[in-house]
Formats: structure tokens, sequence, C-alpha cells
């Protein structure tokens, strides 16, 4: 579900702070907000009013993550608790998934998504 912007007419500026640092004065004004960052197929979707699906399953996205930060895959599996076999497995489903052919090409995959910087 996307939700409409309000038109609020006498709003000259909106003030993004994390929730503990608004001020006293403004808390009665504040409108609690979620910061979601999307892939590219997601924000289509959702740009064209759609029903987003994830562009890459929730217990692959911090796999995604760590290998767009070019973190070797020993490093990765003991950062997800499994065995290398097991993240091997995983990278050679996620090189199928989206065409890649090596473990390079899908890292760049998902720096390209920005996933290096998230």
């Amino acid at each position: 579900m996307i939700l409409k912007p309000r038109a609020i007419a006498t709003t000259a500026a909106w003030f993004l702070v994390p929730p503990e640092g608004v001020p006293e004065r403004w808390k009665h004004r504040a409108v609690g907000m979620a910061l979601i960052p999307l892939l590219p197929e997601e924000a289509g979707q959702a740009l064209r009013g759609e029903e987003s699906q994830p562009a890459i399953e929730p217990e692959d996205a911090l796999l995604a993550r760590l290998l767009a930060r070019d973190y070797p895959i020993r490093a990765i599996a003991l950062e997800i608790g499994m065995s290398v076999r097991g993240v091997q497995y995983r990278l050679a489903r996620l090189r199928r998934r989206f065409q890649a052919e090596t473990t390079a090409d899908l890292r760049r995959v998902f720096a390209g998504w920005g996933l290096d910087a998230s």
C-alpha cells in the first residue's frame, strides 16, 4: 500500500531528524516515518503503484550486502553463521537467478544496487 502525501499548505519546510533528536517544542507536530531503501526493481513497482515484490529474499539480504562490500566468502560465512559450503551454495543459486557468470559479477550487481553502502 502506498500512501499519498498530504498537502499541507502552511508547511514551508520539513525537518528530518531521528526521533530522539526532535526538539521538545516540536514533538506534538512530529510525523512518524520509516526510511526504506528499495532496490531498482522494487522502486519501479512502487512508483507504478504496483504491489512490490522483494528482488531478493530476506534470508539472502545480509549475504548480498556483505558480498557487495567485498567480504570474502569465509568472512560472510562467519558473519551469517553458516558453513562456507552453505554460502557457496546460496551464491550459486543467486548467480543463476541474476544471470551472473561469476561471484565477482554477482558482487557488481549487488554493489550496483547500492548494497555496498547500506
